[in-house]
């Protein structure tokens, strides 16, 4: 065993986040650890690599023990980790960013680091070289390099912080949510670089939510839930352990499917389709006060919504869940003006006059624009030309940084700092009144 847990615990007052965890990765293999949000794997990961102290417990790194030891001295045996959210130093480049994880290998020689002999200039040149064969063994081409870190698209980034996690040429390398926020050909392409590196002999620890992903390329996956382990063994083992549905889908979610949500090797679109089609048709009340119909958002190729229809009574609590990704908040972006264009579909809520809009209208006294066509109809409350978007947009922001216009949409708000700090200096800003929650 490469990696062995013995009963780690980490509590933070009442709250266990980690509550007597054993776990055994394997030389050589992919271990999955999976659970719901707020089931305590990051706060393990924080645990084994020395972000958060052990509360109990031991581990090993085969021979070596973990517990009591910084995130330096961890780093320094072999462990090395990716962030739930992403970590870089934005300010330096893509390659400085690798070099900097290479510390671990540099000489702690003050004399040797500024001296400018050519045995020293060396020695940094062919870190250098290294830095760039990293940046192309994650897919980054080298003229990413001399970029800054803050100018690279998202998955980019993501891959970035795995290069500079191997520039430590780790034994063991921990994944926390590589694959957040990407879309299905960034997945695939992550997948793809997670099986590459483990073909080369790298052990990988992997975290995440897209179970997908986490089934297809794992061995073996643990569970958590409440700081406990709940289920370990093969995929197939534990996306169809009652345990693990129970903690996914809630008391009797195991009576009701037969594997984990997202855990089948089916098509998605296909398993979206099929669900859709045989899922007996929910009642709807008669009387609305918000009506979403036929609603499909996409981002260019993307459909983060499609086909979406659902009604909202008055005093009713409607729950809408489903799986990071599955587009849940969609429909409240909509509903709220905070979405522009959805590519089809209607709906109607509370301060809409007359006939529904085709897509949707702003809100009520919002000077953001309807977002159907972009031009304003009768009835749209708010409604603004698709060429106001960015005088709205700014104008709003400066009329929410000063609490005491924030209540007061339907003034008309100055554009431009010069005239916002023209009117704060003729008349101090005024106490916002309180504000009822409806």
């Amino acid at each position: 065993m490469l990696l062995r847990l013995d009963d780690v615990r980490r509590h933070f007052g009442g709250v266990h986040a980690v509550d007597g965890v054993s776990l055994d990765v394997e030389q050589g293999s992919i271990q999955g650890l999976i659970g719901p949000n707020g089931a305590g794997k990051t706060t393990l990961v924080n645990v084994i690599t020395g972000y958060t102290r052990f509360q109990s417990g031991q581990a090993w790194l085969e021979s070596d023990e973990l517990s009591g030891l910084p995130a330096h001295r961890i780093a320094g045996l072999g462990i090395a980790r990716t962030f739930q959210n992403i970590r870089l130093f934005k300010d330096l480049t893509a390659l400085e960013n690798v070099l900097i994880g290479m510390h671990v290998r540099r000489r702690d020689d003050t004399l040797a680091q500024l001296g400018t002999l050519p045995v020293f200039r060396g020695d940094e040149q062919e870190r250098i070289k290294d830095a760039y064969a990293l940046l192309e063994s994650v897919g980054l081409p080298s003229s990413v390099g001399p970029r800054h870190a803050a100018t690279l698209p998202y998955g980019d980034q993501r891959r970035l912080e795995i290069a500079r996690a191997l520039a430590l040429r780790p034994r063991l390398l921990i994944l926390d949510e590589p694959a957040a926020g990407m879309n299905p050909s960034e997945k695939q392409g992550m997948r793809e670089l997670i099986e590459r590196l483990n073909a080369d002999g790298l052990t990988i620890l992997l975290i995440d939510h897209d179970m997908r992903l986490v089934m297809g390329v794992c061995r073996r996956v643990a569970v958590l839930n409440f700081g406990k382990k709940i289920a370990d063994g093969t995929p197939k083992e534990v996306s169809t352990d009652p345990t693990v549905i129970k903690a996914y889908l809630g008391t009797g979610g195991e009576r009701e499917v037969r594997s984990a949500p997202g855990a089948t090797g089916v098509d998605e679109e296909r398993e979206v389709e099929q669900a859709a089609g045989s899922s007996p048709a929910a009642r709807e009340p008669e009387k609305a006060i918000l009506d979403v119909e036929d609603l499909t958002v996409s981002y260019g190729a993307i459909v983060a919504g499609r086909g979406v229809s659902f009604r909202v009574a008055a005093g009713e609590i409607v729950a809408l869940i489903g799986a990071n990704g599955a587009g849940k908040s969609h429909p409240a972006r909509v509903r709220n003006g905070n979405l522009r264009r959805p590519r089809s579909g209607e709906r109607e809520g509370v301060g809409d006059r007359q006939a529904r809009p085709r897509a949707g209208a702003g809100r009520p006294g919002d000077p953001r624009p309807a977002v159907g066509d972009g031009e304003p109809r009768a009835g749209d409350m708010g409604a603004a030309r698709r060429s106001d978007h960015a005088q709205a947009d700014r104008g709003r922001a400066q009329a929410f940084s000063h609490p005491g216009r924030a209540a007061r949409p339907e003034r008309r708000v100055a554009v431009g700092r010069r005239a916002a700090d023209a009117r704060d200096r003729a008349r101090p800003p005024r106490a916002a009144p309180a504000v009822a929650a409806r």
